[in-house]
């Protein structure tokens, strides 16, 4: 079959524009997935993370590092980025030297991404893996966690846990409400379970017809590696 020069250029225009065509989307998609600064996205990457997929980690290499280098928790010791797909994964072998091995495995983190990637070299502000200092933001996202428990909700908070509450908010235990206790730590109430955005941790729930009498500690429920406890730990 002989084809035309004429129809042999129009088709050739046309594969162009089309390629060029799928460039721009694929340049927007990569643009909507990076978005460091997107502190919602951010806590969206590291709720990826669970202890069944992601299991003793080193700090360097925890969810919230992982998270604000872009990456999500693909698979059992797998993380991948949504904008290059590349993927890496991490597992200690019985005898290795975590500490050494999660220090090379953090400047992977940083190279892992290819080359076009827009998240190479463009983290999210350390300021997302750490409790803002006392501020009017951090008082509205308090009052909104607040908002989101029920007032039936049945928390069985330890009493010595509710005196510590005393010493940040200048209440006294008996005063003070255990749903306030509880959201001052950076818990609130979703769908019949206690969570956390930080961690991720989700806690079942006893309504007040229950005679559970499970204790609930908002200090002692979080995972190791999230914020509300680091910044405990520093302040301690």
């Amino acid at each position: 079959i002989c084809v035309s020069p004429t129809k042999r250029k129009r088709t050739t225009d046309m594969v162009r524009r089309e390629r060029k065509r799928q460039y721009l989307l694929d340049d927007v998609e990569s643009d909507e997935k990076c978005q460091p600064w997107n502190r919602e996205m951010f806590f969206e990457r590291g709720s990826t993370f669970s202890v069944s997929k992601w299991f003793a980690k080193p700090e360097c290499i925890g969810p919230l590092e992982c998270a604000r280098q872009g990456w999500i928790c693909r698979d059992v010791d797998t993380i991948e980025c949504r904008c290059c797909v590349a993927r890496l994964c991490f597992k200690i072998e019985d005898g290795s030297e975590e500490k050494s091995i999660g220090k090379a495995f953090h400047e992977q983190l940083l190279k892992g991404h290819k080359d076009l990637c827009p998240w190479r070299n463009s983290p999210s502000p350390m300021s997302f893996t750490t409790i803002p200092r006392i501020s009017e933001s951090l008082r509205a996202s308090y009052r909104s966690r607040v908002n989101t428990f029920a007032g039936d909700l049945k928390l069985n908070v330890p009493a010595e846990t509710l005196t510590k509450v005393e010493g940040l908010c200048g209440n006294r235990p008996e005063k003070l409400k255990r749903t306030r206790g509880v959201a001052i730590f950076g818990w609130s109430f979703k769908r019949s379970l206690i969570c956390c955005d930080f961690c991720n941790r989700k806690v079942e729930s006893s309504s007040s017809s229950s005679s559970s009498s499970e204790v609930f500690d908002p200090m002692l429920e979080h995972r190791w590696w999230c914020p509300w406890i680091r910044t405990r730990r520093s302040k301690a």
